[in-house]
Formats: structure tokens, sequence, C-alpha cells
């Protein structure tokens, strides 16, 4: 008698979820018509070779060898490299992929707080706050944060691999979760905390953490995770130094604990009142208030204590705590990559344990209060109806590189990062006058910058104010003394401004460092043909071509010498 009704609440959960999926597509559908950005999506994938070529084999190599990116992350280059041959560069066909998996993470976590609660609303209430909510807009709408998305599938799945296991143990179903545990790790090594996340399971809902002798043996069976999680922390270290680990020297361990205090509440004030939301939130580096942080620190443990306090009448509320914080303690800027004090995007797996803490104390309020039924299910309403609302205006932040910096310049005017990137988007539009007054901004908030250095001399150049142009490429090269590219741009700058001897020097020493660039070859040939050494200018245009083949400009320029030799002796050639 009791299969009708079962099957009845499983048409609806179907129901709930499939609903669920198309309020995420209809909500993050404008984001198909964004461009990609100039913050890491050129990186990741508009100017990589690799990623562009589509999926081969010594793609394949290469994302598995690569720790481009600060991460060991092959999953997430190779989900790139899979979009470039489907879409090519075209964004929206990017930015969907993207949006179907957030659409299918949010469709599992429904399942599977149901699966493990046998709880319809509460389960519905969690994984649409946590689908709609405004921060889930910086891993839905940047292409290159493709990991965000590609990770918490796999998270999910391995949390549904658990739930399995811990149903019906086996040492199978545990591989299961072990290897999807992995793939996780392969494309974003957030995840290392999932083992603890999976502790917390054990005692609510599943029931499996009931005393100190179940803690014990349950954390033994999370040591093969734990080890994995090493592992991936390890090469996530290794690759982070390499390019963008901050030293301690220039941020002292104090200003990273206080900045990591402040910003575990900041990320709660953004989950509860996302309305100031942007790309890039800078560093307070030494000037965060150490005193302010240790009256946040002790709220901190408070509630961490009250939650503990509350875990046999509303585990649910030390769950959804101990979750947050865990889950973010990995990002939280004790080991700091980057100049930002925190970013939207790492709250995508935190805020699921503050969604479930949200929704059963809502659930838990209704029923011990039948009064409150209707006025809670309104403000549960209003609440979700509020996100969507604030996610589609966030979205036309996302639009393209214009729009995102125009944002993140009018939360933080001082930001150096936001008037650099402002600068490079109207430099690749042409309005040079108004990229050269960001990048001065730039310089005068951060002297030391020496991207702003390089692009300002770029911008210069291309104005045709060769001589600062050619000031500002030295105060790059005193920073970065062995950069290839500036001192190319340097060297390509003297010849244009007739310099031809100093030229000279520029581009013999760019080709004793790297003899195998044709563009380097081709440069120096010019300047030898400026110079009336047509012999030597010839050599360099044949090697310029053996190398490429297909360099137009080579073959252009050994055709003009060619009809100069052949010219009458008393005729000038022309500069090149």
């Amino acid at each position: 008698m009791q299969q009708p009704a079962t099957f009845s609440q499983t048409r609806l959960a179907l129901c709930v979820a499939f609903s669920l999926c198309l309020a995420t597509l209809v909500l993050f559908w404008p984001a198909l018509s964004h461009e990609f950005v100039n913050f890491d999506d050129d990186k990741y994938i508009v100017l990589n070779e690799q990623v562009r070529s589509g999926v081969t084999m010594r793609g394949a190599a290469w994302a598995f060898t690569t720790l481009r990116g600060s991460h060991w992350h092959p999953l997430t280059w190779l989900s790139h490299m899979l979009d470039c041959q489907i879409y090519g560069l075209n964004a929206g066909g990017h930015h969907l992929t993207s949006l179907l998996l957030h659409a299918a993470n949010s469709t599992l976590f429904f399942l599977l707080l149901r699966a493990m609660t046998r709880e319809l609303w509460p389960s519905a209430f969690a994984a649409f706050w946590f689908a709609l909510h405004p921060l889930r807009v910086e891993s839905v709408a940047w292409a290159a944060e493709r990991k965000d998305v590609l990770c918490a599938w796999f998270w999910f799945l391995a949390m549904g691999a658990y739930i399995g296991y811990a149903r019906l143990p086996s040492w199978k179903r545990f591989g299961g979760v072990i290897g999807l545990y992995a793939l996780g790790l392969m494309s974003k090594p957030m995840l290392v905390s999932l083992p603890f996340a999976l502790l917390l399971l054990d005692y609510w809902p599943l029931g499996r953490l009931r005393c100190r002798q179940d803690f014990r043996k349950l954390l033994l069976e999370k040591i093969p995770l734990l080890a994995l999680a090493l592992v991936s922390s390890a090469v996530t270290l290794v690759a982070s130094e390499k390019s963008a680990l901050m030293p301690l020297e220039t941020l002292p361990l104090l200003a990273r604990c206080v900045n990591a205090v402040i910003s575990y509440v900041a990320y709660l004030w953004a989950i509860a009142l996302p309305w100031n939301l942007t790309v890039f939130y800078p560093h307070p580096g030494l000037a965060a208030n150490p005193f302010g942080a240790i009256a946040v620190f002790a709220a901190l443990v408070a509630a961490s204590f009250l939650a503990y306090r509350l875990r046999e009448k509303h585990p649910y509320i030390m769950l959804g705590w101990f979750w947050f914080l865990i889950t973010l303690a990995p990002v939280i800027g004790i080991i700091q990559v980057g100049l930002h004090s925190r970013a939207d995007r790492y709250t995508y797996i935190p805020h699921a344990g503050l969604a479930v803490a949200l929704a059963w104390t809502l659930v838990r309020a209704i029923s011990a209060r039948r009064f409150l039924s209707r006025s809670l299910t309104v403000v549960a309403l209003v609440v979700l109806l509020l996100c969507s609302f604030q996610t589609r205006t966030q979205l036309r932040y996302w639009q393209n590189s214009e729009s995102l910096w125009t944002r993140a310049l009018t939360l933080y005017p001082g930001s150096a990062v936001a008037h650099l990137k402002m600068g490079d988007a109207l430099r690749e539009k042409g309005e040079l006058g108004r990229a050269i007054e960001h990048y001065r901004q730039t310089l005068a908030l951060e002297p030391g910058q020496f991207l702003a250095h390089g692009n300002l001399a770029l911008a210069l150049a291309q104005q045709g104010d060769l001589e600062e142009s050619a000031r500002y490429y030295r105060s790059f090269l005193q920073i970065r003394p062995t950069d290839i590219k500036a001192l190319f741009q340097l060297g390509d700058v003297l010849m244009r401004q007739g310099k031809v001897g100093e030229a000279v020097i520029y581009f013999e020493n760019l080709l004793r460092q790297d003899p195998l660039q044709p563009e380097f070859h081709n440069s120096l040939g010019i300047v030898y043909f400026n110079q009336g050494r047509l012999s030597a200018a010839e050599k360099q245009f044949r090697e310029a071509l053996k190398l490429n083949a297909a360099h137009a400009g080579a073959r252009s320029n050994l055709e003009r010498l060619l009809r100069v030799r052949a010219a009458p002796q008393n005729e000038i050639p022309s500069p090149i």
C-alpha cells in the first residue's frame, strides 16, 4: 500500500529536479552572448595554441604535464580543448558548457540531499538557493573558471558514490569514491577538503558517526582520500611557487591571517546580501586592521562552539557551518596566490553547506510553529526571486572586458589591477588615449607594476610617441631584464626611430637567446637592409622563411631585397 505514495514522491522529486535545471538554464542564458574577457581567458583559451588546436594526443600529453595557470588540472585543460574542437573560439559555446555543468551540479545536489534525508522541500530550497545565487555568476560566465563547475561535478558525483558506499560498504564502491575524487582533483585542487566534508556527512544525515570509536574508524577509512589530498596539495604548491605564490617577504603571515579571518565574514556577507560583487577584490595587505580581526575571530569561534553544542538537536547547523569553514580553508589566503583578498568563485562548494543549514532551519521552524508556514514560505520565495534578479544584474557586468572592469573600478577605484585591465580592454578597442590614462593611473597607484610599464609603452608606440614608448620599455626591462617580448618591442621602436645601431644590438641579443624565432630573424634582416648590408639581410630573411615558410613579412622583404639588387646601382633603396 505504500508503493503508490513512494512513486508519487519520486515523480514529484523528478519534477522539482527538472524545474531546477530549467530555471538555472533560463536565468543564466544571457551568458551565451558574452565575449571572452581579458582576465585569464587569453591565457587559458584565446592565445593558448595547445587549447585552440582542440583535442589531440600532443595536447593531451601537454595537459597532463603542464603547470601553467599555477595549477595541475589536466581535465580542465581537456575540457577547454574539447570546447575549441566543437565551438572554435565562439565564446558562447564555451559559456554554454559551463552553464550545462552548473545546471547539472545544481540538479545533482538536490537529488543527493533528497536521497540522504528523504526530505523534498528543504532539499529543493537548498538547491535552488545554491543554483540561482549571484555568487554563481563568476563560475558560469567566466570561461577560464571552467575548473569551478567541472570540479564541483566530480565533487557531487563522489558524494553520490559515497552515499551508496555508506549504505552498502564494499571496497569496490569505495574505489568509485576514490576514482571520482581523483578526477575532481585533476579539475581543481580545491577539492582537497572533500574527505573532511564526508566526515560531516557521516554525522548527519548519514548517521554513521555516533561515538569516538566511530570517528577513528571513519577517519582511517578516508586515509586513501587524504593521501590524494596531500599529493594534490604538494603539486599545487610547486605549481604556484613557479608563478604566482606570494612570498612571505612581500605579504607577512600576520597580514594573511588578518585577511583570512575578515574574508570569512566577507563571504558570509556576500552570501546573505550579494549586492556589491565584482571580479577582483584588492588585498588590503599591511593596511588590514588586526584588532578588528581579533574580534571577528572571536565571533567565528563562538559561532563554531554554538554550532557544535547544537549538534544533537540541530545537526544540520553543525554540518552547514563546518562545511563552510572547512571547504573555504584551502583558498582563504594563508597560502596566498595572486593579488586578490577573496573571490566569488571560491564560494561555489562552501555555499552548498550553508544552503543546507538554512533550508533545514526554515523547515524545522515551520514544523515547530505551524502559523509560520505561510510566512516562511513567502520569505523563501522572495529570497529566491531577489537572488534571481541580482544574478541577472551581475551577469550584465560580464558581457565583455570593458563592462567587467568598469564595475570593478566603480567599487574599487583605487585598484591598480582594475586600471591595468581596463587599459588593456581600451587598447584592444583602439581607444589609446583612454588606455594610456588608465596605465598611468596604475603606475601612480603601484609604480613597480611591470605590466603597466610594458603595456603603456606599447600603447604609446601605437599612438606614435616613440620616444616616450622607448623610455617605458627601458623601465620595464629594469624590472624584467630578460623579457624577450619587451626586448623585441624596444628594438622595433628603436628601428622606427631610425636608431638602427641600437636596434641591431637588441635583435642580435634576442637571436642569441632564441635563434628559432622567425620574427627575430625578419626584424634583424630589416635592420641590416636599412643599414645597406644586403647580404646579411638576405641571410636573415631566408632563415626566417626556413623556420616558417608561410611568414608573409619575410617573403615580402626578401622579394624587395632581390628587386633592389636587380635595380641600377645608382638607385638608393628606400628603407623597409
